[in-house]
């Protein structure tokens, strides 16, 4: 009846099953990893399940992966919460096997039986084997990500109209974000609202957007920052982003208007504006360095560190004049600056992006890109960009006014209402951003007892630039189980 299978990483994006039915997955306390089994039955067989025996130190999900058509491929996807499932005849079927520790969880080698059964017979049985290291990372994140939620699409999708469900609806994929430590901009509550103060206390919660839709007036910024001030940690996390991509001279001048008028109102809360080109401003100033002059948050798309880009041939006077773009923000960290990176519909390869039509390896390896340029955040503009397609379940072309051929852009999450849930479903891509999070997060503490040269030597054997980095599942899961091992070592000593 078991026509094929096999177990894998969760981020490995398989398309067929690779024979194993043994795996090893290495993990930190208060951290996920995932593993993903691969069947294909030779008849329809109903009801299948995984019996897992599990020894209590995690929380375990199941979840069954979809596929959709990119470019007449079939990539795995979207995720759907699963207790049971249906095979069909010569099917690939992906279930997804999440566990999930916590800072109380057992260091040390867990071994954990997964049988496939349905109420009749067992099928197969798998083994996966987790090292937990005895370290933990921490409750707070210290990595920042930040990612929109379009309301107005969720809404949408589901169908809801009433004020008051869609604020319920809209939790909901708040509260989903925030277990893949994620940070959407917007908090389900107006920031007067005390209701919100609970969701701005949340550990979970690294950064908001003071004001996201920019209509606030001043008396109401006035309110909004006295209110964040009373609070230090509040504060901290509260950005305001008064202009986006500025690409004309006329642009800048827009965002150092609102600056002005920021710094007068809220001269507390940093600011930050997403920028992916440079101009030459003045005889003195070229964008980038008004926007590091003006901002406290530098947010440069990921191209920017490539200098033949930042550089093009019309402004290689400015690199003559100001250095390479790592350099800048190297400097700028050093007075003070906080540096993130993002991408969005571009750039494609050989760079690496969010792409559903995109090995899983890439995201992943995405942010470890992020701690090899030194960043401490990640933004992308949004989850649930769903206004220009009909529903994300059919299609992830999701910016067809801006190519047909790119899949999933700002649209990392799907509709659970289509499949029976009063929420959110995830992705494959939002697992491996998670995973990709918490790596940085075990890199911050490695830093910290190994070195940073130590650290960025390793990171290198996986991705020694921007451009050039392994596709070998292999040589990263070896690599990360190097620093774990050596981290856990240096704090154990």
């Amino acid at each position: 009846m078991l026509k094929r299978t096999g177990i894998s990483y969760g981020f490995d994006k398989v398309t067929t099953p690779n024979g194993k039915t043994e795996i090893q997955l290495n993990m930190a306390k208060n951290e996920a990893e995932s593993c993903v089994i691969s069947l294909s039955m030779d008849e329809d067989i109903k009801d299948l399940y995984l019996d897992i025996e599990d020894d209590g130190d995690f929380l375990i999900e199941t979840e069954k992966e979809v596929f959709t058509l990119c470019n007449g491929i079939a990539w795995p996807d979207a995720l759907i919460p699963v207790t049971k499932f249906d095979a069909k005849n010569s099917e690939l079927l992906n279930i997804l096997v999440r566990f999930t520790g916590n800072k109380n969880t057992k260091a040390g080698n867990h071994t954990i039986k997964i049988a496939l059964k349905n109420e009749a017979e067992q099928f197969f049985e798998y083994i996966v084997n987790i090292k937990v290291w005895d370290f933990s990372l921490p409750e707070e994140n210290k990595v920042r990500c930040s990612m929109n939620l379009f309301s107005e699409s969720i809404y949408k999708m589901h169908g809801i109209e009433d004020p008051e469900e869609q604020r319920e609806l809209y939790k909901k994929y708040y509260e989903y974000m925030l277990k893949f430590r994620i940070s959407p901009f917007t908090p389900p509550y107006d920031l007067l609202d005390e209701r919100v103060d609970e969701y701005l206390s949340d550990p979970r919660l690294t950064c908001f957007i003071v004001d996201e839709p920019k209509t606030a007036d001043d008396e109401t910024l006035i309110k909004i920052h006295e209110k964040l001030c009373s609070n230090p940690d509040w504060l901290k996390k509260a950005i305001l982003y008064p202009f986006d991509e500025a690409t004309t001279k006329e642009h800048l001048d827009t965002f150092l208007t609102a600056c002005k008028r920021l710094n007068k109102l809220c001269p507390n809360i940093k600011k930050t504006s997403a920028f992916y080109k440079n101009i030459k401003y003045s005889e003195e100033q070229d964008e980038v360095q008004v926007l590091i002059d003006n901002c406290e948050l530098v947010l440069p798309k990921l191209t920017c560190y490539d200098d033949e880009f930042i550089y093009d041939e019309p402004h290689l006077q400015l690199k003559e004049k100001y250095g390479s773009f790592k350099d800048r923000m190297e400097k700028a960290q050093a007075n003070g600056k906080e540096v993130w990176q993002y991408v969005c519909w571009e750039p494609a390869k050989p760079y690496l992006n969010m792409y559903v039509d995109e090995p899983g390896l890439d995201h992943r390896i995405l942010l470890w890109q992020q701690h090899l340029m030194g960043a401490t955040g990640f933004l992308y503009w949004c989850t649930t960009y769903w206004r220009l397609i009909d529903n994300p379940w059919n299609t992830m072309a999701t910016v067809p006014d801006l190519s047909d051929n790119i899949y999933g852009d700002g649209s990392m999450l799907y509709n659970g209402n289509q499949v029976g849930i009063d929420g959110p479903c995830g992705s494959v891509r939002i697992e491996t951003v998670r995973d990709g999070l918490e790596d940085c997060e075990m890199f911050l503490l490695a830093d910290k007892y190994l070195g940073r040269d130590w650290v960025l030597d390793k990171i290198k054997q996986v991705t020694s630039d921007l451009k050039t980095y392994t596709d070998s599942v292999s040589v990263f899961v070896k690599t990360r189980e190097e620093i774990g091992n050596a981290l856990e070592k240096a704090m154990n000593k």
